[in-house]
Order: structure tokens, then C-alpha cells, then sequence
């Protein structure tokens, strides 16, 4: 598996390469016990509620309520994904001094015996996941974010890191550039909060890349997540390499709460030369299917004129009109935008392959079959034509 994706000079052409964010929410865990003994987010999709007339549910997947911890589920996926021309897997991982519910990618992936076609990487959040859904109305979103806090201040995070550099840098199809493990930070600005700000940041990274350099590695590769323009500022003296987005359709705190999605991507695709520009690094887009995430909340919740100034996940926004001919066109732009960002990894973002809970995904569903996929695999043909 090749996975050193920087060109070996400056003439030599760039091929776009199709990751996605896998979330590993799909079997029954240890840190969400007291939900049940064998719950799995797959109960917040069977029993979810429109909030008004007209409203479509996020539709169920195809290959019916898989458990994501076994090999031969993620096998399958494995199969799919490369036959459509996905590249890598961006696995959503927690941490809070051990692995917090990482079943999914332990024994599910890495025990797959096809594992090794598919190149894997990790997005390391800020918080732990939620263990109490779906959510109630009344929960604000300061009490959630504190109640899940993962406390990744330096000392945890350096722990990590050699846990992770034994555990999953190391495997040969670890996503690398130039010999240096990538490693995503989901909402990279409450990391550098936690650290003290840029220059602690960059003194943390400096502190990580010489660990790294120990272990063989050239140092680290840190991409940054973000959904939100006015909280990107200049990250040139930080350490990051890039930055991308999880999916900018999700923006919980503006714009109308039931949206077009072909207007809402139109929209989107404005904001990537800001995040560029703000930020004066690389910024690789992120394609998003959708957004609905309203299953994970309490039904009953009033629809609000405007989410203006306030926090209204998981009810709102909600994505609707889906149109394949706009992630098409989206598609192209991302890989033209992409090839003219200086630096750039040459990754172009999909959101997400399996937000079953969050209304996007590229895995087949029961109505969209594998029309996703053949897209993918469609613009991926075209763009590296």
C-alpha cells in the first residue's frame, strides 16, 4: 500500500486521493453500558420521530444494523470502499488516558484480513462520546461539551502518542507523508486552547516530532478539523500542516434550520479560500452527503426561525433535497481546489462513509443503494484521468 502521498519533486504531477471519516459507533461498548447492555446508535435510527410534516428520516442502511467490532463487517466495507476508489479511513478515535470505545477500529478493522488494501488514519477528538442519548432539550451545549471533556492537555496527549505510535502508526498502511504519521485533530482550536495557545502548541508538536524521530518516523503530520470560519486564524506558527473540515453542513449555530442542500454546498464552497486564507496554510476540503442529526435528540423540540446565535444540535440544521449532480460538482471543485493549495497532502474529504445518525454516508442505503459509491468512484476516475 502506498501512502506516501507528497510528489518527490515539484514538477511531478499530483493524484487526488478519496478519504472518509469512519465513525465507530456500531456495537455494543463497555463506556456506553448504562444505555443498555447491547445498545448501539442504531436504536436512536428505529425509533426516530419527524419534527415536522414533510420531514424525510435519515434512511436506513442497505446492508442492514451491522456490528462494526466484527472482522468480516468491515471486511465488507473494506471491499466496497476499494472497488469505488475510497483510498483511506479516517477513524474517529477517543482517548482519556486509555482508548476510550474503540472496538470498531481494534478488532473490527485491524482484524479484518483485507485490512492491509486500505490506508487508515485517526481523528483524535477533544471529547468523549455521548453516553446519554438521545439528548435532552434541556441539556445545554457548555454542560455537554464539559460533562465530555477528555482532559488531552500535553501529558495526555504524549501518552497517546506512544500509544498510538506502538499501536497504529507503525502498521505499514498508517497513513504517512514523507515518512510522518498524519494524525487529525477534530476541532483543532479547543486543542490549542487546552495547550496554552500557539507557541505552547508549537513547542508540544516540537516535543512529539523528536519522540517520533526516536521511533523512526520523520516527525509528525497534524491536519486540523474545523466547521467554522471565524474561529480559523493564522496556524503558520502552530505546527499544523492543514487543515480540513469534519462537514460544514452540520453548523449548528447559523442559517436557516431546514436548508436546500444544493444552496447550502454553493454556500460552503465560498468559505474554502477563507479557511485558506485565514489560516495561511492548506486547507483541504470536505464533501459532505448531508446533514440530519435530529435522531439523536429528544423528539418535540419547537423548529426555530433561525439558528442564529444558538446551539441547536442535534435537532438543526437539517439538510434537505439531496441532489447527486451537486456532490458531483462539488466533488470537482474540492480536487481543483485541493491541486492548488501550496503543500497540500492531495486528500480530498468525504463526510462521511457511515453518520448513519447524522444523515450522511457513502455506504449503501436502503433507497440510495450504491449510487454514493459510483459517484465517488465516477469523479475519482475523472479528476486523475
Amino acid at each position: 500500500m502506498i501512502n506516501e502521498l507528497e510528489p518527490k519533486n515539484k514538477t511531478e504531477s499530483r493524484q487526488i486521493r478519496i478519504a472518509t471519516y469512519v465513525y465507530p459507533a456500531w456495537h455494543s461498548s463497555e463506556y456506553r453500558k448504562a444505555l443498555g447492555e447491547k445498545w448501539t446508535e442504531w436504536e436512536l435510527l428505529k425509533s426516530a420521530q419527524p419534527l415536522f410534516s414533510g420531514h424525510n428520516l435519515s434512511e436506513p442502511p442497505l446492508w442492514g444494523c451491522y456490528d462494526d467490532s466484527k472482522p468480516r463487517t468491515v471486511a465488507k466495507q473494506i471491499n466496497a470502499a476499494i472497488a469505488h476508489n475510497i483510498n483511506i479511513f479516517i477513524f474517529v478515535y477517543y482517548w482519556k488516558s486509555i482508548p476510550v470505545m474503540n472496538e470498531g477500529i481494534d478488532n473490527g478493522f485491524l482484524k479484518a484480513q483485507n485490512n492491509k488494501k486500505i490506508d487508515f488514519a485517526l481523528l483524535l477528538s477533544p471529547r468523549l462520546p455521548r453516553n446519554k442519548l438521545p439528548l435532552p432539550k434541556d441539556l445545554s451545549d457548555a454542560s455537554d461539551r464539559k460533562r465530555r471533556d477528555a482532559n488531552l492537555n500535553p501529558t495526555n496527549i504524549m501518552k497517546f502518542i506512544k500509544f498510538a505510535s506502538t499501536e497504529y502508526f507503525k502498521k505499514s498502511n498508517y497513513l504517512k507523508i514523507n515518512n510522518s504519521p498524519v494524525l487529525y485533530f477534530f476541532q483543532y482550536y479547543d486543542f490549542v486552547k487546552r495547550w496554552g495557545g500557539e507557541k505552547n502548541t508549537q513547542k508540544l508538536f516540537k516535543k512529539i516530532n523528536k519522540y517520533l524521530r526516536s521511533e523512526g518516523f520523520s516527525g509528525l503530520y497534524p491536519i486540523g478539523t474545523t466547521d467554522y470560519v471565524n474561529e480559523t486564524k493564522d496556524l503558520r506558527k502552530t505546527g499544523f500542516k492543514a487543515i480540513t473540515s469534519y462537514n460544514l453542513l452540520g453548523s449548528a449555530s447559523h442559517g436557516e434550520p431546514v436548508q436546500d442542500y444544493t444552496k447550502a454546498m454553493e454556500k460552503r464552497t465560498k468559505w474554502w479560500p477563507i479557511f485558506a486564507k485565514r489560516s495561511r496554510i492548506a486547507y483541504l476540503p470536505c464533501i459532505s452527503l448531508g446533514f440530519d442529526a435530529s435522531c439523536r435528540g429528544e423528539p418535540g423540540l419547537p423548529q426555530p426561525r433561525t439558528l442564529e446565535g444558538g446551539r441547536y444540535y442535534p435537532w438543526y440544521p437539517i439538510m434537505e433535497n439531496f441532489e447527486i449532480k451537486s456532490f458531483e460538482d462539488t466533488l470537482r471543485k474540492a480536487a481543483s481546489f485541493i491541486l492548488k493549495q501550496p503543500d497540500s497532502s492531495s486528500i480530498l474529504h468525504v463526510a462521511s462513509w457511515n453518520e448513519w445518525t447524522e444523515g450522511n454516508h457513502l455506504e449503501p442505503g436502503l433507497y440510495s443503494g450504491y449510487t454514493h459509491l459510483q459517484t465517488i468512484e465516477k469523479i475519482y476516475r475523472e479528476i486523475n484521468a
